[in-house]
């Protein structure tokens, strides 16, 4: 059997897989003998972790995820936050003293809505999915039933009468539920998504039910939004007139509007996976539709928000956006024959380059003339899975492995807490890599901000293990929502076997989970839907798997 040329998404595939096994390795060798030190943002440098396990099942994360969240589980102190308290509040604590016993997992007396909820969203919940033990689970449900209010020991944080959570500052055994605390920001959404990721975790109806409870509100307010103004970011319990004399300086700074907020948009999209409530997939549209910036690259931050919209093409169906993805997409396609794309990365945030601050990611040309490089894997990715063509899907994978590998000399992100996810490694992962790398292979879209793992098929390898063989790459062909492809290659000289598995079985049926009918390779049939793959030495096959 003649051998094939490696096509070049999977050697882009192959090569991003690289680059991540590289760091993650070197990241785990680094941090072995540093144990968890109760930062309330430590754990969140991993974020791309879980996901690209997912891909490769790749055990050195998962042994580094099992080890750290074990750790942070058990800590017995939590950093709790002060940065948002009034000065008569924060005098109640003693200076540099903010590391003191949790309570249900959580801090007791001063968890913030910006920093507090940071190791639950975005680290505990995604090592959830993929090590649902009784342990992890248990940690995740132990904080997640504060959010309804379901446990006797402790302050109810929601208002099931108002729709809204009591304060904005908050812990287990103390709700700050009066002035200046007792509004409710958009920045929420970070704690609702424990109760979205306990309900994928263990389908108990009541998770949902304060989800849907709280998005109900949001969604009416973006859509009875005005247009040119935005919606609010925090609402307030008292008339507009008081706002300012009851809430001082927190008043005046919280009462902007914005036309588009990624997590809460993320978050509407899940629920309406679960539910189909279109008031859901309407706010999402408006979002898209009256904020131009998704569409347009970042001021020297290239960001994942765009992927909402390939995200909302997906579960909708509504594909309106088509054209301003594909045209974006275009518009990033240039020449770089006289230059080449680098990274530049300041040690503090006030510092800047090319009227940028942190992480800048720019081109140099053989004239010596830098200018900011803003182009966008999450758009090029998009427009791949809009088009079909790999042209788009490639040149986001060749973009990605450049500024990764030129990300070697920076920080992990460990060492910077929430700075980590746009100055540290993982913020060049995440905002670089992973979207080409999941979408790839996998379809859907990976778990960056605390979501569920939105994946349209699963790999499972011949030992069991998941995800895809390290000689293996997959290209998910986006299409009907009835209907998995996937094209396989196999780079080594000996024959690959491999397991796809249906995910996002709602999509396309209200009723039901659709499930596998029949499966053909390379059009013959194959015994059983979930029968293996064979791929064969130096070739391709396709894949193609039906559903009803």
């Amino acid at each position: 059997m003649q051998s094939e040329t490696m096509p070049r998404w999977a050697e882009g595939q192959f090569k991003l897989r690289e680059a991540m096994h590289w760091w993650i390795e070197a990241a785990a060798e680094r941090w072995k003998h540093t144990p968890w030190g109760a930062g309330h943002d430590e754990g969140i440098f991993t974020r791309t972790w879980p996901a690209y396990y997912l891909l490769t099942g790749d055990q050195t994360a998962y042994d580094f995820l099992d080890r750290l969240v074990s750790e942070f589980i058990d800590c017995p102190v939590v950093e709790a936050c002060n940065c948002f308290l009034t000065d008569e509040d924060a005098a109640e604590y003693p200076p540099g003293q903010r590391r003191r016993p949790p309570f249900h997992g959580y801090p007791a007396d001063q968890a913030c809505f910006v920093h507090a909820p940071e190791n639950y969203a975005w680290f505990l919940t995604h090592v959830a999915h993929i090590n649902p033990s009784p342990k992890v689970r248990q940690a995740l449900e132990d904080c997640a039933e504060h959010v309804g209010n379901w446990s006797p020991e402790a302050q109810p944080w929601y208002d099931w009468q108002e729709h809204r959570f009591r304060s904005s500052i908050f812990g287990t055994l103390r709700v700050r539920d009066y002035p200046p605390y007792d509004f409710e920001t958009l920045a929420l959404v970070r704690v609702m998504i424990l109760a979205s990721n306990a309900y994928y975790i263990t389908q108990d109806r009541k998770y949902l039910d304060v989800c849907t409870d709280w998005a109900d509100k949001w969604a009416r307010i973006v859509l009875e939004s005005d247009p040119e103004q935005g919606f609010p970011v925090a609402l307030f319990p008292c008339p507009e007139s008081e706002i300012e004399e009851r809430y001082g300086d927190i008043g005046r700074r919280l009462r902007s509007k914005t036309k588009f907020n990624y997590e809460l948009g993320n978050l509407l999209l899940d629920l309406y996976y679960y539910t189909h409530k279109e008031s859901y997939a309407q706010a999402v549209h408006k979002m898209l539709n009256i904020d131009q910036d998704w569409s347009a690259p970042a001021q020297g931050l290239p960001r994942i928000s765009s992927i909402l919209a390939a995200k909302y093409r997906s579960i909708t169906g509504d594909k309106s956006f088509d054209s301003r993805i594909v045209c974006a997409a275009d518009s990033m396609l240039v020449d770089e024959s006289d230059n080449r794309p680098a990274i530049v990365i300041m040690n503090k945030s006030t510092e800047q380059f090319l009227n940028t601050p942190g992480l800048v990611y720019v081109q140099v040309f053989k004239d010596r003339r830098i200018i900011l490089d803003n182009r966008n894997t999450a758009i090029l990715t998009a427009a791949f899975m809009v088009t079909q063509d790999t042209r788009y899907l490639e040149y986001a994978m060749n973009l990605a492995a450049n500024r990764f590998y030129d990300s070697h000399y920076i920080w992990d992100g460990r060492e910077l807490g929430c700075r980590g996810s746009w100055q540290g490694r993982n913020g060049v992962a995440m905002h670089n890599v992973m979207v080409p790398m999941m979408c790839s292979a996998m379809g859907g879209f990976g778990m960056l901000e605390g979501e569920r793992p939105w994946f349209e098929v699963r790999y499972t390898q011949a030992n069991g293990k998941p995800g895809l063989p390290d000689n293996v790459a997959a290209l998910f062909v986006p299409g009907s929502p009835k209907q998995r492809t996937i094209r396989f290659y196999n780079r080594s000289e000996n024959a690959e076997q491999v397991y796809a598995i249906p995910d996002n079985t709602r999509v396309g049926s209200f009723d039901r989970p659709l499930v596998a009918v029949t499966a053909v390779l390379d059009g013959e049939p194959l015994p059983k839907p979930d029968s293996p793959i064979t791929i064969p030495p130096l070739k391709s096959v396709t894949l193609t798997i039906e559903l009803q």
